[in-house]
């Protein structure tokens, strides 16, 4: 689509995509938890549970 830039990026734990369009960012995610279950996560969900996952390896 004109104007929208794309970029997905796999890892072992899940796949992120993000895409632009104009001004705006949109960002979701497909994660894989420790019992091999599935979310799906975009917005606030997403950084809520990346901020969470951050916090908790600086703990550690």
């Amino acid at each position: 689509m004109p104007g929208e830039r794309r970029a997905d990026f796999v890892a072992a734990e899940g796949r992120v995509a993000a895409s632009r369009r104009g001004d705006r960012l949109q960002m979701e995610a497909t994660l894989i938890d420790g019992q091999g279950a599935v979310k799906r996560l975009s917005g606030k969900d997403l950084a809520a549970q990346l901020i969470g996952d951050w916090c908790r390896c600086e703990t550690e």
